[in-house]
């Protein structure tokens, strides 16, 4: 994992690098062959460790697989045989489908993670060298504010429609188990009724969730973008303009 951090460290520095290099000759006015050709193979460079930072995150997911099933094969091993018949053939199923979701979540989210904190880092870096750093990085510290109290919103939401899920789940395997005596000793008209009620509940979960993820996904981004623009407002109207570079 610290492979994985220092390779795209080394990868993010490489981009700022091409970018200064490119943006200079364009601010200069003046396009040199040489500094053109440093860029070019700075660019070339960057790809190779790409794939590099791809192949040892490909590692470390397998190895980070392979410790949680390990552990989750125990965990069934060493469970009370009177709690599992307690639990029934739906809750056990369920539990099971979590397993593989926790599987993605650890693989996919946890590496996502610490790279987003390794670009936060670098952007409120770059930002704090531009005509308007320390209101940018005040911006940005009041998104990543208003970030984590939309993530906890969500979460609380994702874990009530979760837990909906793993109760249909459970009432679905458990009703098709059990297909037989439903059929003669419920009534037809009102077979269906749980299900109905089960899926109202779920219906009723979903748009809730749903708009937690859109204003924590979408909302906020297109909110640090005007505010990164009006951020940047003051810059053009002082007497004592910032440098092109700045601006840039």
């Amino acid at each position: 994992m610290v492979a994985v951090l220092g390779l795209f460290a080394i990868l993010y520095a490489g981009e700022l690098l091409g970018w200064s290099l490119i943006g200079r000759s364009v601010l200069d006015g003046r396009l040199d062959f040489g500094w053109l050709s440093a860029w070019l193979l700075l660019i070339l460079s960057i790809v190779p460790l790409r794939f590099a930072g791809g192949w040892l995150e490909a590692r470390i997911a397998l190895d980070v697989g392979r410790l949680l099933k390990s552990r989750l094969l125990a965990g069934a091993l060493r469970m009370d045989e009177d709690r599992v018949t307690r639990q029934g053939v739906g809750r056990l199923i369920g539990r099971v489908m979590e397993s593989q979701a926790l599987e993605g979540l650890a693989l996919n989210g946890g590496m996502g993670v610490m790279v987003a904190l390794l670009e936060l880092a670098i952007a409120a870096w770059v930002l704090s060298k531009g005509a308007a750093g320390p209101l940018h990085l005040v911006l940005l510290g009041a998104c990543v504010v208003a970030l984590g109290l939309l993530a906890r919103r969500y979460h609380l939401r994702l874990k009530a429609w979760t837990l909906c899920r793993l109760a249909m789940t459970h009432r679905l395997i458990e009703s098709m188990v059990g297909h037989r005596t439903r059929l003669v000793q419920e009534r037809p008209e009102k077979r269906d009724a749980a299900e109905d009620r089960d899926l109202q509940g779920y219906l009723a979960a979903s748009g809730p969730l749903d708009r937690a993820a859109v204003a924590a996904m979408s909302g906020l981004p297109s909110a640090w973008l005007l505010a990164g623009l009006a951020g940047m407002a003051p810059a053009f109207t002082v007497a004592d303009a910032p440098s092109a570079t700045a601006l840039a």
